[in-house]
């Protein structure tokens, strides 16, 4: 039985430059215990979809639709309100952001006793029902958890909880948008086995929106690929990925990492031993305090976030610092940078303990070591142009004018952006073009060394690729050293030479990239290869 029936969808929105035509007469059918897994990059009108479906397009779009139906109702012969009804009891949503989509006002229990229907929602019933909410999504505590507020929550338990509102009304429809994004592999893995049992213990038909088709290939039934707001490809999900027939669905594949990884060879061979480290981590930790009350007879407590670390990276080398979110590979990148300062041990420049460095050799650290940040969005202050930031940097150098002007050309053309961009600002560049600038702005100090702190993870993945393949071509003509921190085995094994994987603050595994993925010795290791999504499809 079909519980979602949808024919010559249509939205169009009014933009600075003209109507947009976000979706362009999309049909889907989703059956009842079905996945459909609708992938597409950012652009392509895979969530403008999901939210016509849902009723939540935003007011400037207008919706048209030859056929809509929901759990055996349809549009046109029902009324406005009960049409409104039917969409709230019978579909469930489950958004990307879990923080944004949580009122960060309201406890946990608070939120889920606003999902439920009129006749749960006294004190008891609610309590009783929001338990099994919560079991069913596998949240543990979960009689503690009903007091939390969002921001106490780790990001795959505020994942849980939007999940847990999504089915409150029991819905036969679940619209899961990017629902595993900005999780790590271990985490991500979780989630869409938590969906996947969903689905079998009550028979939901599942829309599962996403930019990953590792991640579609390897959940779902069927598969819808989504370009330019129409549908240019769809069938089986084994037929897809395998063997997919549209040149769009072929280009995705062919930026997936491990198929890039595939199509480049035999890594190449890593740099000569060097007599010594560029950069050098000595038995380092790093702790924060928790706050609370300090006495002397009572120290207050601290968390542990580093323990006992030691890395090192020599010049020309690309280190990768993989593990799941809390596991201290940030805060050890951080204190290679100089942002943060160990608690205990040493960080070596040059065979050197910086904590020693006088005024100028902390400046030229400082310029032989960069860092591109993860949040490229939040990274670049919105009231520069992109010239005004890349160039920031070099502002106390002293250099004339005309050569800070050269340097700039040259690092835009490095990063492939036209020179015409040093005018532009940030809101008015895609997330790939904002991470170039990310880029560019660290190569314009000619640095030895880049701290890379998950450069890729929110891009889409044929951007992805091309982030990627052009961290290798700059090591590869400037010599440049990297340390590259990511949650995606993929990302590492393509840039790095050598990786060590961080649990809990510590180094459970270290050695040359391909030896460690090939053949891991730790469990934890194994662990996050194991939850790889997609790995023996897309891989």
């Amino acid at each position: 039985m079909n519980v979602l029936t949808l024919r010559d969808l249509r939205v169009e929105i009014d933009g600075p430059t003209g109507v947009v035509r976000a979706v362009r007469g999309v049909s889907l059918d989703i059956n009842a215990g079905e996945v459909l897994g609708l992938v597409g990059e950012s652009g392509s009108g895979k969530s403008m979809t999901a939210l016509s479906i849902a009723g939540l397009t935003p007011p400037a779009a207008r919706v048209r639709v030859g056929h809509l139906e929901v759990a055996g109702q349809t549009l046109a012969a029902t009324a406005p309100e009960t049409w409104r009804r039917l969409r709230r009891d019978a579909l469930g949503f489950v958004f990307q952001n879990p923080m944004r989509a949580l009122n960060p006002r309201l406890t946990v229990g608070a939120l889920i006793r606003e999902a439920l229907s009129g006749d749960e929602r006294d004190l008891r019933t609610a309590h009783m029902r929001a338990l099994e909410l919560m079991d069913q999504v596998g949240i543990d505590r979960a009689r503690d958890r009903l007091s939390q507020f969002p921001h106490e929550l780790s990001g795959g338990l505020a994942q849980r909880v939007v999940i847990a509102l999504a089915l409150a009304r029991r819905p036969r429809l679940l619209i899961a948008d990017e629902p595993t994004t900005a999780l790590d592999v271990s985490v991500q893995a979780q989630i869409l086995d938590l969906i996947d049992r969903l689905r079998k213990d009550h028979g939901l038909g599942v829309l599962l929106v996403s930019h990953d088709l590792a991640v579609i290939g390897d959940r779902a039934d069927r598969v819808a690929v989504m370009y330019a707001g129409e549908i240019v490809e769809t069938g089986p999900a084994d037929r897809v990925i395998d063997a997919p027939v549209h040149g769009y669905t072929q280009g995705l594949l062919a930026a997936a990492p491990g198929r890039l990884i595939a199509a480049r060879g035999t890594p190449p061979p890593p740099p000569e031993a060097h007599p010594r480290p560029l950069v050098e981590a000595v038995n380092v930790s790093r702790s924060f305090s928790l706050g609370g009350l300090h006495l002397p007879w009572r120290p207050g407590r601290r968390r542990d976030a580093v323990i006992g670390a030691n890395v090192l990276v020599r010049p020309g080398q690309s280190l990768g610092i993989v593990g799941e979110s809390g596991s201290g590979k940030t805060t050890l990148a951080r204190m290679l940078v100089g942002l943060e300062v160990p608690t205990q041990g040493a960080i070596l420049f040059d065979g050197r303990d910086v904590s020693g460095f006088g005024a100028q050799d902390r400046a030229r650290w400082r310029r032989e070591v960069q860092f591109v940040f993860q949040d490229n969005a939040a990274a670049l202050d919105p009231r520069h142009t992109v010239g005004q930031s890349i160039c920031e940097p070099l502002l106390t150098h002293g250099l004339p004018p005309a050569e800070i002007e050269a340097r700039l050309h040259r690092v835009l053309g490095e990063v492939d952006l036209p020179a015409d961009f040093a005018a532009r600002r940030p809101h008015q560049l895609s997330g790939g073009q904002r991470q170039r600038v990310g880029i560019a702005r660290a190569l314009i100090s000619d640095p030895r060394l880049i701290i890379a702190d998950e450069p890729v993870s929110a891009l889409d993945v044929s951007v992805q690729a091309v982030i990627m393949s052009l961290l290798n071509r700059l090591r590869a003509e400037r010599g440049v050293s990297y340390v590259v921190i990511s949650h995606d085995i993929g990302v590492i094994r393509y840039v790095c030479d050598r990786v060590v994987v961080m649990r809990r603050g510590q180094i459970v595994e270290a050695g040359e990239a391909e030896t460690v993925f090939a053949a891991p010795k730790h469990a934890y290791t194994r662990q996050l290869l194991a939850a790889v999504p997609g790995a023996r499809r897309v891989a």
